[in-house]
């Protein structure tokens, strides 16, 4: 199992060094969404957080909704995971709001 974490975090920060080289932010922001994943998945939230956080600056950044809301989402996930329930709630209401101005 620890060698295909450790696969998973290589590979994702080669595509992430790729994507930040040529500048492509869209391509940024989804590969620390990718290390999100990996890290809450193998107990990690510390580290997940922080990518989620960068993330979700850079999708800020470019005005893409829909990855602000997944972020967001993904940051909810997080803190109801170390039982920061207000924060989560706070994240999952930004998240809704996004989707549904998205869906209109």
């Amino acid at each position: 199992m620890q060698g295909i974490y450790d696969e998973n975090l290589k590979s994702t920060y080669s595509a992430l060094k790729i994507y930040e080289e040529l500048d492509d932010k869209i391509g940024i922001a989804a590969e620390l969404n990718e290390l999100v994943i990996i890290y809450s998945s193998h107990d990690k939230p510390s580290e997940a957080l922080i990518n989620a956080l960068k993330a979700l600056k850079i999708s800020e950044s470019i005005n893409d909704n829909f990855t602000v809301a997944s972020i967001n989402l993904s940051i909810a996930g997080i803190y109801a995971d170390r039982k920061r329930y207000e924060e989560a709630i706070q994240r999952y209401s930004i998240a809704i709001k996004l989707y549904n101005k998205a869906n209109k």
